[in-house]
């Protein structure tokens, strides 16, 4: 349980410096969604001529954040020999990572997909009924794709090195 807690509070101080992680992600991510907004400003208007606008909006609010995970490839990709060699070395268990990467994650991300989704809303002049039910359904979203990005080096760590093109 200690090695939990010391994982956890590693990954809570990565967490908070390195921008690519999540602190990064939630200051461009929104101002990127706050850009298609303004590009598509007129799909505010609720008539049938912009439904198709307001899909493209849609899109660009849905895809663009998870697209911005490839941030957490970098990341992760960097981290990845130095979490092999710390689990071969017995210093942690990997439920120990796993658990206290999910704790800093899940936060990190609700709070991401509330920026992201007042941007939309806001801009797009979206109903805000089920405001929350989007928020939750990103957020949920965008963790998958972080896993994926988590889970890349460890299942392919022969071709770790060429995503990011570093030389050994």
């Amino acid at each position: 349980m200690l090695s939990a807690w010391h994982v956890f509070a590693r990954q809570t101080r990565l967490a908070l410096v390195d921008p690519l992680q999540y602190v990064g992600r939630l200051f461009i991510v929104p101002q990127l969604v706050l850009f298609f907004g303004v590009v598509y400003i007129a799909s505010r208007k609720l008539n049938q001529k912009q439904v198709p606008f307001r899909l493209f909006y849609l899109w660009w609010c849905l895809a663009l954040p998870a697209c911005m995970s490839i941030t957490t490839l970098i990341g992760t990709n960097r981290d990845a020999s130095s979490v092999v060699y710390e689990l071969r070395a017995g210093m942690y268990q990997v439920w120990s990572y796993v658990v206290s990467t999910s704790l800093v994650q899940v936060p990190a991300l609700f709070l991401l997909s509330v920026a992201i989704n007042v941007c939309c809303f806001g801009v797009g002049n979206w109903p805000w009924d089920h405001f929350m039910s989007y928020v939750l359904a990103f957020a949920i979203t965008l963790w998958v794709f972080d896993s994926l990005a988590q889970v890349r080096p460890f299942a392919f760590p022969k071709s770790r090195h060429t995503v990011c093109r570093v030389q050994d």
